[in-house]
């Protein structure tokens, strides 16, 4: 029973080992992006997540977004897709120029000062597969023109 068992083990390690890894797609260039100013003055914070079907370029290495998938806050959707049409993507392992896929998460909020007070200053990072997009309060600063 032992060795059946052993046998097995030993099987699906080599089949597991043989199996290629998919192939990796990339970002190759990222667009930064502003707070919607309609769900800004909404205050509307959520989340938006995104399924593309990325088809390579015409005569290029790279991929643009062809099809996607998306749920999240209406509002904060559509921002999302119109941002990520803009991003250009690449695969370096890619053997073939079948469509590939990329999953990434947008997540608008704002900063506790900003709850209390207009939010003006607006940032956008990027990292991985999550973009944050972040409402600030504006920092007022104060010169006395008396010195």
């Amino acid at each position: 029973m032992n060795a059946r068992v052993f046998a097995a083990v030993l099987y699906l390690g080599l089949v597991s080992s043989a199996t290629p890894a998919a192939p990796t797609v990339k970002v190759h260039r990222w667009e930064p992006m502003d707070y919607p100013p309609l769900a800004r003055l909404a205050r509307v914070e959520g989340k938006v997540s995104i399924t593309a079907r990325l088809k390579q370029e015409e005569h290029s290495s790279e991929y643009r977004v062809d099809t996607y998938e998306a749920t999240g806050q209406p509002m904060l959707k559509e921002a999302a897709l119109k941002n990520l049409r803009g991003w250009w993507f690449y695969c370096d392992d890619c053997k073939s120029p079948e469509d590939k896929t990329f999953q990434v998460t947008y997540e608008f909020r704002f900063d506790e000062e900003c709850m209390e007070s207009q939010c003006f200053m607006r940032s956008s990072t990027f990292q991985s597969d999550r973009v944050l997009v972040k409402a600030s309060a504006l920092e007022v600063v104060t010169t006395d023109s008396k010195q």
